[in-house]
Order: structure tokens, then C-alpha cells, then sequence
């Protein structure tokens, strides 16, 4: 929370001729939904996105408390945001504990591990985010 002001946005390249812009937006807090922090104005910003992918530090105390917690903050903000594909990415891996690598996330949730200083797994972020795209584009043309 708190490391970045605003939101940033980023294109992401996937394959030769399909690319995605991806908004990184932090400073959710428990009780964003009522204004904490920079709440409202990152919330606003999420509510024009078309998917949701949870970062969540691998090392945080209780990385699936944390989760909750983004999960209730969106859920008490504005609850169609709960309906929009998700994805968990648990991040830092590089410098977690073996027990803490070893996570174990239930089948329900898609999650992938990723280390941004040694690259792992980026490849697969990408392809769950493309995923995650098509999924919500399929949910736009069912509606």
C-alpha cells in the first residue's frame, strides 16, 4: 500500500499480434471502500477494468487474509466487481521461505507464483492474463 500514487498503465506484448494494456492499481486498504487511504480514487479506476488480477507478496504474514481483505474491499465498494474473471498472483517468490513457496491455494482460485527479479513464471502471467481477457470478452457478448 501507499508505493505508487497513481495508476500506471503498460502494454503488454503477447505473441506477435495481440497485446493488452495492464493497470497497476495499489494502495487498496482495508477500508478503501469507505474513502481510506487513496481509496475511492483507485476504486473509481477498477471499475473500467474488464478483469482483476489480485498481487499478493508470497512473504506477507497471511497471504490469503490479505486476498480476503481486496475481496471484501471490492465486494463492500461495488459488488459487480466480484463478477469480473480474477486471477491471484502471488509475487516474490525469490525470497520466500520454503514453507512459504509451498502455499497451498484452493483448486477454485487461479493463482500463479511469479518472481519479477528472476523472471519466473512471467510467461504464464502473461498467458493467464490473455485468458482472463477472453473470458471477460465472452462475458461482455453473453450479456
Amino acid at each position: 500500500p501507499f508505493t505508487t500514487l497513481s495508476p500506471m498503465l503498460g502494454i503488454v506484448p503477447h505473441y506477435d499480434y495481440q497485446n493488452y494494456v495492464v493497470a497497476d492499481i495499489p494502495g487498496l486498504i482495508e477500508g478503501a471502500h469507505e474513502g481510506k487511504g487513496l481509496g475511492h480514487q483507485f476504486l473509481r479506476h477498477i471499475e473500467r477494468t474488464r478483469a482483476l488480477a489480485y498481487l499478493i507478496d508470497i512473504t506477507d504474514e497471511n497471504p490469503m487474509d490479505t486476498y480476503q481483505t481486496l475481496k471484501n474491499e471490492l465486494r463492500q465498494y461495488s459488488k459487480p466487481l466480484l463478477q469480473k474473471p480474477s486471477l491471484l498472483v502471488l509475487t516474490k517468490t525469490d525470497i520466500a521461505t520454503e514453507e512459504q513457496a509451498e502455499i497451498k491455494i484452493s483448486k477454485k482460485i487461479k493463482t500463479v507464483k511469479i518472481s519479477a527479479v528472476r523472471g519466473d513464471n512471467l510467461n504464464k502471467l502473461k498467458e493467464f492474463f490473455a485468458a482472463l481477457i477472453e473470458d471477460a470478452d465472452k462475458m461482455e457478448k453473453d450479456e
